[in-house]
């Protein structure tokens, strides 16, 4: 059965497509397969890439990683999941703007005041920010990318308990399955520092490649970052996030920099919103202070940057 907070792959977005196998540029033809919602083929190398419950997938091989078992046997140590994941959700909408101080990415572009026809999560893991700013009609139409199937699955409830839609992609955000500047705005949280070296100019070259505006959030080397990464680590006996390492901001913006993309704004995710956030959840009468004291500053565990393309 066909997800419903699936959008259709229409002719518009067919178009924006490129062939992850070949380069080729909007050469799609869309049919019909039984086995699935639809079948896009690849005009020039005759590959095919199916669309089942809701889902395009680009992906060219198949194999296994962490995250798909990360998103389905859960992260001890993270109490913001399934229902209470939901009751977040619900929570920070209803208790705008001092609730986004949990969510900075959010809450940096709301304060840019920006709006964005057509945005691209990659890594987008839950969803909840692309969910947050369509929501907030930041976005119009969210276009929702991972290379987790469980975690697309997880999207897709958590956008259909909203009763909102997005379009749902598994793909490998170094080789993204799109034509050049075809969207507004790209962000990811929690995506660029799993990469190092060449791969890593590579994922934020992919970030500028699509858009015109980027906003990413990454951890930055903090105590609190590698005190909050210690404690996840003896939870779950070792570090379940795969590579990781944190990131120093004047190496993010010389990276966007070279794409010829600007800093025009920046923000941080810390520790001390985390822990009200999660204590306070269950209590509807309590919600978090309207601006950010020096104790978040002193707690910081995360950069967050909105760029732009330069003119």
């Amino acid at each position: 059965m066909r997800n419903t907070s699936s959008l259709d792959i229409n002719d518009n977005f067919i178009q924006k497509l490129k062939c992850t196998r070949c380069g080729s540029l909007g050469t799609f033809e869309e049919k019909e397969n039984k086995s699935s919602d639809s079948v896009l083929r690849c005009k020039k190398c005759g590959y095919h890439y199916y669309v089942k419950d809701g889902i395009l997938n680009t992906l060219t091989s198949f194999d296994d990683n962490y995250w798909d078992n990360l998103y389905t046997e859960g992260l001890k140590g993270n109490s913001v999941h399934g229902s209470k994941l939901i009751r977040l959700v619900d929570k920070t909408l209803n208790n705008l703007p001092s609730s986004l101080l949990y969510f900075a990415l959010v809450d940096l572009l709301s304060k840019y005041r920006a709006r964005f026809r057509v945005s691209i999560e990659l890594g987008c893991g839950t969803g909840v920010y692309s969910l947050l700013l369509k929501k907030m009609r930041i976005i119009d139409v969210p276009i929702l990318v991972d290379m987790s199937l469980p975690a697309l699955k997880i999207a897709q409830n958590v956008f259909n308990a909203f009763e909102e839609k997005a379009l749902f992609v598994l793909a490998d955000a170094t080789n993204l399955p799109f034509v050049d500047k075809c969207f507004d705005l790209s962000l990811s949280g929690g995506l660029i520092e799993h990469f190092k070296g060449e791969q890593l100019s590579r994922i934020v070259s992919e970030h500028c490649r699509v858009v015109s505006s980027v906003a990413c959030q990454f951890p930055v080397s903090t105590p609190c970052y590698w005190f909050q990464r210690g404690g996840i680590s003896l939870l779950n006996f070792g570090w379940p996030f795969g590579y990781e390492l944190p990131l120093p901001r004047n190496t993010v913006k010389y990276l966007f920099e070279k794409e010829r993309f600007q800093l025009c704004a920046d923000s941080y995710h810390d520790m001390m919103s985390t822990l009200l956030t999660r204590a306070t959840l269950p209590l509807d009468s309590i919600t978090l202070p309207k601006q950010k004291g020096l104790l978040n500053k002193l707690t910081t565990t995360e950069s967050v940057m909105y760029f732009v393309q330069e003119a």
